[in-house]
């Protein structure tokens, strides 16, 4: 059976996010929130080394502690920024001065050459140990903080912001929170292109239903429920928000609606550009268990391997019952057609709740982290398992991030660790999941358990074939 040298790595504090800035170099971010003394609220830079089964933390920028940990962040290779939702001390929210979109800036030096770029699909190379550490000589990063925006109205100091999301292009940043509001912004002004606020007028009903358009106020649409992701298509034209009964995807197009010639036009940087589009919403579905489902992520695909679907995970109700079953709360993922909207393929991954997911940016690879501790790894486009690590925290996993190429996959969680995990080569992951079966990755100090258990069983069983063979001589 195939394996995975994944390894955990410690990073001293509780982390809620991670991405990369390089194939090799991470950023994370997390800490203690406000309040808790000796617990650091930070963003970390470090180099994967996967040869010395580590990372090199490269920079460090601490953050204020009367504020509360980075939730969020996502990261804008194109500009060499990141933003994260931090919101502001706890007076400043009450008092309606509350920033919480907060954004940095990185630079990156390597001065490792460069490898050449495989000619074909084929030949691209697997993320080996020592292809890793040759790029991996002489990396610096620095991290800058640049400013802060409000984006969101939040005023209790125990909603936050839950999502921060780039555009594949990195031109339009999607913005969530824990009380349901939401946000899209032009990057990197932070124009907004939604009109949050007011009620759209019936002139722009009328011609929105004239044109066979929906139009909304997003944050309406969810009422104050929790947002838990946010995802725009591989084209840039849809963003998808999720919360826990329904997903809804919007065109990043905003409705304008026309106006008089000599009519007064807003056109200053908080102006909202028009209504959101809203192109589908979907509700839990019925996956099993004895009450209503739940929607925990929802990310659309990447390529040509998965661009035309959406991905979702749902979380079952409970099993009800007594004993052990009673406890088992049961989680798919599910694939639809991102343009008919049917649901295409459902794959149950974990008798417990996931609770983060990711697409690999090639589109081929799908990956969750559950709170039975695992985190597993499935085929886009048969959903069948690929790889699983059975215990990768001591907490679940809070975050979980491909690296560019989708051959390396971070997972982190609030039990201060990361775990690095290699994705194994191309061909082995693709003869696996036509096989149907998954390649189980197991920690080293288990292995020997469970050798020891096989070869136990074996014995035994040659043993009563011999004793067999004997008798009916």
């Amino acid at each position: 059976m195939a394996r995975t040298q994944h390894f955990p790595v410690q990073a001293k504090i509780p982390i809620y996010s991670v991405g990369f800035v390089d194939e090799n170099v991470i950023v994370y971010s997390g800490g203690g929130g406000a309040g808790r003394s000796g617990v650091t609220n930070a963003v970390v830079a470090a180099r994967v080394d996967l040869a010395a089964q580590s990372i090199d933390k490269l920079d460090e920028l601490k953050l204020s502690r009367d504020e509360d940990a980075p939730m969020a962040m996502s990261v804008n290779t194109a500009k060499s920024q990141l933003v994260c939702g931090i919101n502001n001390a706890a007076d400043d929210v009450k008092q309606g001065t509350n920033q919480p979109v907060r954004i940095f800036d990185y630079t990156l030096q390597q001065s490792a050459a460069p490898q050449k770029a495989a000619s074909t699909e084929a030949e691209k190379p697997a993320f080996s140990a020592d292809k890793g550490k040759a790029k991996q000589q002489d990396v610096k990063v620095e991290l800058r903080f640049t400013k802060a925006a409000s984006s969101m109205h939040i005023q209790d100091p125990e909603q936050y912001v839950k999502v921060v999301a780039f555009s594949p292009n990195g031109r339009m940043l999607a913005v969530a929170s824990t009380d349901g509001q939401v946000a899209l912004h032009r990057y990197p002004a932070l124009s907004p292109v939604w009109n949050d606020a007011g009620e759209p007028s019936s002139s722009a009903l009328a011609a929105a239903e004239a044109k066979d358009t929906s139009i909304s106020i997003p944050s309406r649409d969810f009422d104050h429920s929790e947002i838990y992701d946010a995802d725009f298509s591989h084209s840039n034209t849809h963003v998808v928000f999720t919360s826990s009964s329904k997903l809804v995807v919007y065109a990043t197009d905003p409705f304008i609606e026309s106006v008089a010639p000599d009519a007064e036009i807003d056109t200053s940087a908080d102006a909202a550009e028009g209504y959101a589009q809203t192109i589908q919403t979907i509700k839990n579905p019925a996956l099993g268990g004895k009450g209503p489902c739940s929607f925990r992520a929802a990310r659309f695909g990447r390529g040509d391997a998965s661009k035309e679907k959406l991905f979702t995970v749902v979380n079952a109700a409970p099993a009800g019952g007594k004993g052990p079953k009673a406890k088992i709360r049961k989680s798919f993922v599910t694939a639809w057609d991102a343009d008919s909207w049917e649901l295409i393929e459902t794959r149950h991954v974990s008798d417990r709740p996931v609770t983060v997911f990711d697409v690999s940016p090639d589109g081929k690879f799908l990956a969750y982290g559950s709170s039975d501790l695992s985190i597993g790894v499935l085929d886009a486009k048969t959903l069948r398992p690929v790889l699983k690590i059975l215990h990768a925290h001591d907490f679940p996993p809070t975050c979980l991030k491909f690296n560019p190429a989708s051959n390396l996959l971070i997972s982190a969680s609030a039990d201060n660790t990361l775990r690095v995990i290699p994705i194994p080569a191309k061909a082995l992951l693709e003869s696996a999941a036509s096989a149907g079966g998954a390649l189980a990755f197991i920690s080293e100090t288990r292995m020997g358990f469970y050798t020891t258990i096989f070869l136990s069983l074996l014995i035994a069983a040659l043993a009563l074939w011999l004793q067999r063979s004997y008798l009916t001589q």
